[in-house]
C-alpha cells in the first residue's frame, strides 16, 4: 500500500494575531484510506464502527475511501505502527501544521466554489467519497476541506483537535 506524502516548506503561520514559525515537514497528500488503515491496523471500517457503536450508519466502504470511526488514540497508534513498519517518522500534525498546509501557499480559495474543493453536506449524499477526487489546494493536498475530519496533535479547548470538514 502506498501513502504519498507532500513536502510543505515552512514559514510564518498567523492566526488570531499570533504568529508562529512552522518548520519544513511532510504531510499526507490524501486522507488515510481504508486500504492503508487495514494494512497497518488490521481492522476495516465495519469493525471500527462496531467498536464505536454498531447502530451507527456506514458512510462508505471501499479501499480508496477515507477511514473513519477512528478515535484520537487509534490515530496516534496508527502513526506509531506506520513508523515502526517503515522506519520513517510519522505523527499527527499539530493544529498549526494542519492549518498551514490546508490554507496553501496563497491562502486564497476565492476563485473556487466549495463544490470544486470539498465533499460536504451540500454535495456528498451523506457518504464519503474516494480520496483525491476533488481539486487539490496549491500545495497538492486533497480533501483538506471535506470528506472526513482529521485528528491533530493538540487540544481545542477541552477536546482533542479535529480539523477539516466532513461529508455532513
Amino acid at each position: 500500500v502506498i501513502y504519498p506524502m507532500t513536502y510543505v516548506e515552512g514559514g510564518v503561520f498567523e492566526t488570531n494575531s499570533v504568529k508562529e514559525r512552522i518548520g519544513d515537514y511532510y504531510i499526507g497528500k490524501y486522507e488515510v484510506t481504508q486500504e492503508l488503515w487495514k494494512a497497518v491496523m488490521g481492522t476495516d471500517v465495519i469493525e471500527q464502527r462496531n467498536k464505536t457503536n454498531p447502530k451507527w450508519s456506514l458512510r462508505g466502504v471501499g479501499d480508496d475511501l477515507p477511514m473513519y470511526y477512528v478515535n484520537y488514540h487509534e490515530a496516534v497508534e496508527f502513526c506509531e505502527r506506520l513508523q515502526s513498519m517503515t522506519g520513517q517518522n510519522f505523527h499527527l500534525p499539530t493544529e498549526a501544521q494542519w492549518e498551514y498546509a490546508a490554507r496553501g501557499v496563497d491562502n486564497d480559495y476565492s476563485d473556487y466554489g466549495v463544490d470544486e474543493i470539498a465533499w460536504y453536506n451540500g454535495n456528498s449524499g451523506e457518504v464519503t467519497h474516494e480520496v483525491g477526487t476533488k481539486m487539490s489546494n496549491d500545495r497538492g493536498l486533497y480533501d483538506m476541506c471535506g470528506n472526513v475530519r482529521e485528528w491533530c496533535d493538540g487540544w481545542y479547548g477541552s477536546k482533542r483537535a479535529l480539523r477539516g470538514g466532513g461529508w455532513y
